[in-house]
């Protein structure tokens, strides 16, 4: 996984969605959408990821695929293959599934 800015797209598994911009900088991930931010870090290990994501709300107006959480630790893993990745975790009994895929280089 090269660092740079990635799109990224939610699915859980209660059929919500949602899509964001992270920034991938040796392992440290930042990025947010219209109610969230990130804050992590991944550990890249040949083609697989594993890592824990912090989240938390700074739109209120916003609803989070886990409930009514306000801020909480997102343990993920997964693998990527080229421009591309895909996590898995899961929190409060729901399962999400995030989907990246490379932008641009950062500056």
């Amino acid at each position: 996984m090269k660092d740079g800015l990635y799109a990224v797209n939610f699915k859980s598994s209660s059929q919500d969605f949602g899509s964001g911009v992270i920034s991938v900088q040796k392992g440290n991930v930042n990025g947010g959408d219209h109610g969230y931010f990130y804050q992590g870090h991944i550990v890249i290990n040949d083609s697989k990821l594993s890592g824990t994501i912090q989240i938390k709300q700074w739109n209120r107006n916003v609803p989070s695929v886990f409930g009514p959480m306000a801020q909480f630790d997102l343990p993920l893993a997964g693998q990527f293959e080229g421009d591309n990745f895909e996590l898995q975790g899961s929190f409060a009994g729901q399962t999400i599934r995030i989907v990246g895929r490379y932008l641009a280089g950062l500056v």
